[in-house]
């Protein structure tokens, strides 16, 4: 891939677009009172759900809010995602599929949602609630895991100022491209989240977490020394030109990425891929 520092180290030719982008990120970040409707929907589904779930006889170990609200980085009118913990039923094995499908179906019946997708890879069903303003929630079955992944992500979106601002500018393109739908074949918004924070690890602009990062308490020190390879002498309209470079040169067929650990890797070592690949 060509090295495009040059050109996006160049403060005069990025910095009007830049400023744009920051607006853009400011124009699009919840404020206070859209935050305390959000809250209000979250109680009054999970409350739903767990009502739901009772018709069925199960009882979930938790529910638990995942995805773009979790790290921080939703914007008005993002989705709410809603993992259901349900200890009897590991979503992973192929065994609990179609339990988990009757388990979605049920759900279904009994919350009216506006949709539901029953064989999709995580069959998921789309609820609505319309107030002064209207929300969508996603509610899938899930594992503890997802708490794993909920910790690791908000490490990255809170290493830099720039990268809450840089994720969301992202996908805010990919969704006006319609690129962000994932049973049509193309990414989900995970994906190309990924997609950003490598693009940032590529520049310098954010380190490289090791995963271990979430299971153990890493002492100050261990952290500093992470941190102080970062840089900042980007801005977001130079970094986000880089993105474009980045994904159009990109070699989908033999690279493959990982924001475990730094650089890209050849498809065939990851027969077995984690949540944090693409």
């Amino acid at each position: 891939m060509e090295d495009t520092s040059n050109i996006i180290s160049q403060e005069k030719i990025w910095k009007d677009f830049s400023e744009r982008l920051w607006e853009h990120y400011e124009h699009h970040t919840p404020k206070d009172p859209y935050l305390l409707a959000q809250k209000h929907f979250e109680e009054v589904l999970k409350q739903s759900v767990h009502q739901a779930l009772k018709k069925i006889n199960l009882k979930p170990s938790a529910l638990v809010i995942f995805g773009s609200t979790a790290w921080g980085i939703s914007t008005i009118g993002s989705d709410l995602d809603i993992g259901i913990l349900l200890p009897e039923l590991d979503p992973n094995s192929q065994n609990n599929k179609q339990r988990i499908r009757r388990v979605i179906q049920e759900l279904k019946f009994q919350l009216t949602p506006i949709s539901a997708v029953l064989f999709a890879r995580v069959p998921i069903i789309r609820c609505v609630y319309r107030s002064d303003t209207r929300f969508e929630a996603d509610i899938s079955v899930t594992t503890p895991l997802v708490s794993v992944t909920n910790a690791y992500m908000k490490k990255y979106m809170n290493s830099h100022p720039l990268v809450k601002p840089f994720v969301i500018a992202v996908k805010h393109w990919a969704k006006s491209c319609k690129l962000v739908d994932a049973y049509c074949g193309y990414f989900n918004s995970f994906g190309i989240t990924i997609l950003a924070l490598k693009l940032l690890q590529k520049y310098k602009i954010i380190p490289v977490y090791p995963l271990s990062i979430v299971y153990k308490q890493q002492d100050k020190e261990e952290t500093q020394d992470i941190t102080k390879q970062t840089q900042s002498q980007y801005q977001l309209g130079g970094l986000l030109y880089a993105f474009f470079r980045f994904i159009l040169e990109f070699d989908w067929k033999k690279n493959h990425i990982q924001i475990t650990s730094a650089g890209l890797f050849f498809l065939i070592f990851f027969a077995n891929s984690n949540d944090f690949d693409v």
